[in-house]
């Protein structure tokens, strides 16, 4: 079983190391959503993990705990993220406003 608040304080912790990397793909979506990578690092630090899901590291091509992070972008505004966990850090997967009242307690 996975500590979430203990998991959340590493995410933090390869944040201000520099160990959360941004595929070109998600980079690409990240941009035509309208976000930034302030708003990475905003969410990232004001959130909080809502999702532990498995799902596929692209860097190791292997299955591994993906993290779906709820929290506020630069604006103040709801951002969700989902990171996976990589050998070398994590990966961003995706970025997006948070839309589902079921999965998330701050929607647009």
């Amino acid at each position: 079983m996975i500590n979430i608040v203990r998991q959340m304080k590493m995410i933090k912790k390869a944040l201000l190391n520099g160990a959360i990397y941004i595929s070109d793909h998600s980079k690409q979506r990240m941009l035509s959503r309208g976000y930034q990578s302030v708003d990475i690092i905003r969410g990232i630090l004001s959130g909080t993990i809502n999702e532990v899901q498995r799902g596929f590291d692209p860097v190791s091509k292997a299955d591994a705990n993906k993290f779906v992070i709820e929290g506020e972008d630069y604006h103040g505004n709801p951002i969700a993220i989902v990171l996976v966990e990589s050998m070398e850090g994590y990966c961003l997967v995706t970025t997006m406003p948070p839309m589902d009242k079921n999965r998330f307690s701050n929607v647009i």
